[in-house]
């Protein structure tokens, strides 16, 4: 099981210097704080994540040194493990990390109040959804991982990107492997557990989505025909 993530960072302020930024990183804690929620949001704080300095240093705009720089005093101060290999960082938050985590929790508990629902607007996509749940190498995954055997598509909803990601942040959800064909190339997916009118589904997040403002869901069955859902009908989604 895994965590949603990335969040932007705090913004930082142009002193025109990568030292400067270096500097933050290694001694300004909301810079750590920064750091540390976006590992949590990729899935360190669930377990290992496999992440590179350069995806790193693109969220926060400074230089993979910077990003290294900041990752070491993580594992100097003992919040993270990590391996480092040709294909990026393999990492994990340790038990001291997570238990700082849970206290940064509490104290932002009672200022933003996360959404255990959020509502959509139903409308039609343009095919996507039908072809990847048709993927049999998917198809496999989100039966052994979600117990659900995908109907073909999936039902979109157009949402509030902010609601969105306050559904979605700290969730727990289940990674669907990628794969490769001789044609192409087919990246991860999340799928997160959630109910429509008590009917299990599970809302899928693709690697490469760039659509922040809807959810694409898959359900056993055809949602639309069950609930008699037309373009524009408003749906519930609940955790």
């Amino acid at each position: 099981m895994r965590q949603e993530g990335v969040i932007k960072p705090s913004s930082y302020k142009k002193n025109g210097s990568i030292n400067y930024l270096s500097n933050l990183f290694l001694s300004n804690p909301m810079q750590k704080i920064d750091l540390m929620l976006n590992l949590a949001k990729a899935g360190a704080y669930a377990g290992k994540i496999r992440i590179t300095t350069s995806e790193l240093a693109s969220m926060f705009k400074v230089s993979q040194q910077t990003i290294s720089n900041a990752l070491i005093q993580l594992e100097h101060e003992k919040l993270i493990k990590r391996v480092s290999s040709s294909q990026g960082i393999t990492l994990e938050f340790t038990k001291k990390a997570k238990i700082l985590m849970l206290d940064y929790k509490k104290q932002f508990n009672d200022i933003i109040k996360l959404k255990n629902e959020i509502t959509g607007i139903v409308f039609s996509g343009l095919g996507e959804g039908k072809f990847y749940t048709e993927q049999k190498q998917y198809k496999k995954e989100f039966v052994k991982k979600t117990g659900i055997n995908p109907f073909s598509g999936t039902l979109n909803l157009r949402v509030k990107k902010t609601d969105r990601e306050l559904f979605l942040i700290g969730k727990r959800y289940e990674h669907i492997n990628g794969f490769k064909t001789k044609k192409r190339t087919f990246g991860w997916i999340k799928c997160y557990s959630v109910k429509i009118n008590n009917q299990k589904c599970a809302i899928t997040v693709p690697e490469r989505t760039i659509h922040k403002d809807t959810i694409e869901i898959i359900c056993n069955i055809n949602l639309r025909k069950k609930f008699n859902l037309k373009d524009g009908a408003k749906v519930r989604v609940k955790w």
